[in-house]
């Protein structure tokens, strides 16, 4: 059963992003230590206006950094959820959506603190982008190592449909 977990997730990966084999190799060796069905965690904005459950696809193991302007700009690592496994439990009201360009993503925040707690991906609209520091429990030295992929040459906009890892981005607790 968790093989399955782990092709599905690096089909995801693979079919959707196009990544290299590099980066499904390190996909691939951190969701052997995974929960096949995830328990849903609380989340909510700063104010407490906005509140969800959500089950994350792979823990945070599908933490990405994105050079993109939005992820750029927003500072956020974004981890994995499928559209079904995120519940607006409240303030569904309070959640305001950006989108720019195609108009694809759709990135929503809290209209009365500003704070991002989720986008619906333009790369794989089937799934959703869930900001970790909204999460209950969150710590950011959960994301060890975090791949940098290259966003300002998106996938669906460059002639060879990939995404370029170019780097990492390490959390480490100094003791």
């Amino acid at each position: 059963m968790m093989d399955s977990l782990i092709d599905g997730v690096g089909e995801i990966m693979d079919d959707v992003y196009e990544v290299d084999d590099d980066f499904m190799d390190k996909l691939q060796g951190v969701m052997m230590n995974q929960n096949e069905n995830p328990p849903k965690v609380k989340g909510g904005c700063h104010c407490g206006a906005v509140e969800f459950e959500v089950r994350l696809l792979a823990g945070f193991n599908t933490a990405r950094r994105c050079t993109c302007s939005m992820c750029v700009r927003r500072g956020v690592i974004p981890v994995s959820a499928e559209l079904a496994d995120l519940t607006i439990m409240r303030g569904e009201d309070k959640l305001s959506c950006y989108q720019f360009g195609t108009k694809t993503a759709e990135h929503y925040f809290c209209s009365q603190c500003g704070i991002y707690t989720h986008h619906r991906r333009r790369s794989n609209p089937n799934q959703y982008g869930i900001n970790p520091a909204c999460l209950e429990g969150f710590d950011i030295f959960d994301l060890a190592d975090v791949p940098i992929l290259d966003g300002t040459k998106h996938p669906r906009d460059n002639p060879y449909g990939k995404v370029k890892w170019i780097g990492d981005l390490s959390h480490r607790r100094r003791d």
